[in-house]
């Protein structure tokens, strides 16, 4: 039986998390307005930014969120795929997420 490949979320800042937005040639910058923007459209807060992978950006509604906590995990993390960071930054057209999302998103 093969190991499943970890699963890691790197900190925005980080050089990892860096790369992971240059992928997308996104910024920093690109990736707050496209939070800001998230936030207003499905009125949502994120209070935390845990960071970026492959996949996109994750994020607690919780204030001061950490892995180590008891209750961590008791409710979902949010999730930003890539394909909804460039449609709200509007590098893409609208309705694209949901194209994605209706084809399956990122499964192979």
């Amino acid at each position: 039986m093969s190991k499943k490949p970890e699963y890691v979320v790197h900190l925005i800042e980080s050089p990892a998390g860096q790369a992971a937005l240059a992928v997308q040639k996104l910024s920093t910058r690109d990736l707050a307005r496209a939070i800001a923007e998230f936030q207003k459209r499905e009125g949502v807060r994120i209070g935390t930014l845990i960071g970026v992978n492959q996949n996109g950006f994750f994020g607690s509604a919780r204030e001061g969120w950490r892995p180590d906590q008891p209750d961590a995990f008791s409710k979902p993390l949010i999730n930003i795929p890539w394909v909804q960071i460039l449609e709200l930054l509007n590098e893409i057209p609208d309705g694209t997420t949901g194209q994605f999302l209706a084809s399956g998103g990122n499964r192979h």
